[in-house]
């Protein structure tokens, strides 16, 4: 199946009172399409199968010997960068977050673009006591990095990978300009579903 680039919402056409709820429509909307379009004709992957590189290389649009889907928690991603130098993410962590996210965002009430000169190691730092920057304080860096991750490692396809492309997490991202504590916790929300999909369902080599 081929990827459809997904553009970002269009969120400053409507008037001031009706936007909130109108992005939040939009961002669903978003995610709704991002996980169609890669969820559609996966068959299951053999029981102790692994989310290896040479795995996801390997498979073919047949059905044998295919699976569901990959994806590992945020958590996996944060522990890998603390722990492990992040031997195991597909992108060094300390590659900067707007190398990545080029498109500044500057969430309501803000006055500086989000995570403006931080790497993306420090950004899946967030949550706990590292309060993150991001309307709320809901851990968002933590999940959006998760998810950045997931769809390097596992690159989306018919076959199975990851429920989105990295286009499609850097769309809701940007849907996010001018965005309020609702519209992050909301992504975040998808976001964090999509890490935990198939978190533990199989191993990666």
């Amino acid at each position: 199946m081929e990827d459809k680039q997904i553009a970002a919402p269009d969120l400053n056409s409507e008037a001031p009172e009706e936007k909130g709820a109108l992005r939040r429509r939009k961002l669903l909307a978003l995610s709704s399409s991002a996980l169609i379009a890669t969820s559609v004709s996966r068959p299951v992957w053999a029981t102790g199968a692994a989310c290896s590189p040479s795995a996801l290389a390997s498979v073919s649009a047949s059905g044998v010997q295919e699976y569901q889907g990959c994806s590992k928690s945020a958590g996996f991603w944060k522990t890998e960068a603390s722990n492990r130098q992040a031997e195991a993410w597909p992108m060094p962590a300390t590659t900067p977050f707007n190398a990545v996210f080029t498109t500044p965002i500057v969430p309501a009430g803000a006055t500086t673009p989000l995570y403006q000169g931080m790497t993306i190691g420090q950004v899946i730092a967030f949550g706990g006591n590292n309060p993150d920057p991001a309307p709320g304080n809901f851990a968002f860096g933590f999940h959006l990095i998760g998810a950045l991750c997931n769809a390097f490692a596992f690159p989306a396809s018919p076959a199975g990978g990851f429920s989105m492309t990295v286009d499609q997490v850097k769309a809701l991202f940007n849907g996010l300009q001018g965005g309020d504590e609702n519209d992050f916790q909301t992504v975040k929300g998808i976001l964090e579903a999509a890490n935990n999909e198939f978190d533990g369902d199989y191993s990666w080599l």
